[in-house]
C-alpha cells in the first residue's frame, strides 16, 4: 500500500527532474493507463497527472485545448514531452505514431483489411478473429453490404 504524500512527493520530484527520457507515473492509474493523483487527503478528486504537469509548466490549458504526449507514454509526466494542443492535432499525433487505429465509416476494418478478407479462402471464423471483429462483420464484407468502395 502507498504511504500518504508518496505519491505527491513523486509528482514533485519529477516536475524538478531534468532529463529527456520519460518519467513514468509509478502509483495509480485510470483504466485507459493515465496516472492518477489525488493532492487532498480524503478526497475522491482525483486527477490525470500528465495534465498536472503540463499546467505545472505551461500554465492552465488554453481553451479547446488538452494536454499531449510527444512520446506516446500514457503514464509519462515529463514536462519535455508533453505539450497543449488541440484535440485534433493530438489525434494525428496518434494516428502518426501508431498507438490509435484510424476510424473508418464502416466500422473498425481498414482498407487493406477489408482487400485481406475478399482475397481469401479462409474460414469466416477464423478471419473474424484473425482481424477482431464478429463473424457477421466478415460476411458483411464477403458479401458486399459493407465496404463497397473498396
Amino acid at each position: 500500500m502507498t504511504r500518504y504524500g508518496e505519491a505527491q512527493r513523486f509528482f514533485e520530484t519529477a516536475m524538478v527532474t531534468e532529463t529527456d527520457d520519460c518519467i513514468l507515473w509509478p502509483y495509480a492509474c485510470d483504466t485507459l493507463g493515465y496516472g492518477m493523483l489525488s493532492f487532498r487527503r480524503g478526497t475522491t478528486k482525483m486527477r490525470r497527472v500528465h495534465n498536472l504537469a503540463c499546467e505545472r509548466a505551461y500554465g492552465p490549458s488554453p481553451p479547446g485545448n488538452e494536454a499531449c504526449h510527444r512520446c506516446n507514454r500514457r503514464n509519462c509526466l515529463n514536462t519535455r514531452h508533453l505539450r497543449w494542443d488541440t484535440r485534433k492535432g493530438n489525434m494525428a499525433d496518434q494516428l502518426a505514431h501508431g498507438t490509435r487505429r484510424q476510424v473508418y465509416p464502416n466500422g473498425r476494418l481498414r482498407p487493406d483489411e477489408v482487400r485481406a478478407i475478399r482475397a481469401s479462402s479462409e474460414p469466416t471464423r477464423d478471419l473474424a478473429m484473425r482481424f477482431n471483429v464478429s463473424k457477421y462483420a466478415v460476411w458483411e464484407v464477403r458479401t458486399g453490404r459493407t465496404w463497397r468502395h473498396i
